[in-house]
C-alpha cells in the first residue's frame, strides 16, 4: 500500500509507482480517494504492534471513499511506458534507482496516477490485494 496527501493546492499531482513482477502478478491493484475529516488518515493493515485502530482501515472507511476515483494507468513491464510530461525525467530517475541498485528495470511493472487540479485535503491510496493473486488482471507482462 502506498499513500499520498496533497497538501498544498496545485494544477496537477503525479504519483508513479513500480513493484516487482513477482508481486505485480500476485495482485490485484486499485487506486482509492479518501476524505480525511476528524478522523485522519486511512491506516495500513497493521499487526497491531503500532496501535493502529481497525476502524481507520480502508475496508472500514468506505463512508469517506469519494465517488470519483483517480483512475490507475498500467505501465506494463519496464520503463518503456513511463514518460511524462507532467515529469519528463522519470524515466531517468526510475533507471537511475535500478541501476544503483542492481536492478533490472524490465523486472518491474509500472503504475500511474495523473490527477488534474487535485483535491485538497483528502488522501489517495494505492493498494495491492493480494487475497485472490490467481484472479489477478494479467496485464503484468
Amino acid at each position: 500500500m502506498d499513500l499520498a496527501f496533497p497538501d498544498k493546492g496545485g494544477s496537477r499531482w503525479f504519483w508513479a509507482l513500480h513493484c516487482h513482477r513477482s508481486l505485480a502478478q500476485a495482485s490485484i491493484p486499485s487506486l482509492s480517494c479518501f476524505a480525511q475529516g476528524n478522523r485522519g488518515p486511512v491506516a495500513a493493515p497493521d499487526t497491531g504492534e503500532h496501535g493502529i485502530s481497525p476502524t481507520n482501515l480502508a475496508s472500514q472507511r468506505w463512508f469517506d471513499r469519494l465517488p470519483d476515483r483517480p483512475q490507475l494507468e498500467h505501465l506494463g513491464l519496464g520503463l518503456e511506458q513511463t514518460r511524462s510530461t507532467v515529469y519528463p525525467r522519470i524515466t531517468e530517475l526510475i533507471g537511475h534507482l535500478c541501476a544503483s541498485q542492481g536492478w533490472d528495470p524490465g523486472e518491474f511493472v509500472g503504475y500511474r496516477c495523473e490527477v488534474e487540479y487535485p483535491v485538497w485535503g483528502v488522501q489517495y491510496l494505492m493498494s495491492f490485494d493480494f487475497s485472490d493473486g490467481e484472479q489477478s488482471n494479467g496485464k503484468t507482462g
